[in-house]
């Protein structure tokens, strides 16, 4: 038995007697203020880049590829990159840096409480 069984059984019992104990911690994203204001570009590239375009968004805050999306032709790749409002220049600079070729999408605006994170 796994971990996960052990544990899922005490929690399935109380439920069925009707007082469930929930042991919820906060994730990390739940810290950051609802009024936070991101960005979300679409940038499609060979698949074969897709590394090299990550390591390049190290060096901008606060910025994440939040869905990395195969495409069906010519091995290339969709990459959804969410950062902070007013950023979109340093995030397409790095991207333009560090691939050869590609296309990039339109800005699009969000808030942190309808676009994902990766941590």
């Amino acid at each position: 038995m796994g971990i996960l069984s052990i544990q899922a059984l005490p929690a399935a019992s109380a439920a069925q007697r009707g007082y469930a104990k929930g042991f919820v911690a906060k994730h990390p994203a739940a810290c950051r203020s609802a009024s936070t204001h991101f960005e979300l570009i679409s940038v499609v590239i060979a698949s074969k880049d897709a590394r090299q375009a990550r390591h390049a968004l190290l060096a901008c805050p606060d910025t994440a590829v939040v869905r990395c999306l195969p495409m069906s032709t010519h091995a290339r790749v969709k990459l959804e990159i969410r950062f902070p409002a007013g950023q979109g220049d340093a995030v397409i600079n790095r991207i333009v840096a560090s691939v050869p070729n590609g296309q990039i999408g339109g800005i699009v605006a969000c808030t942190s409480a309808n676009s994902w994170t990766a941590h």
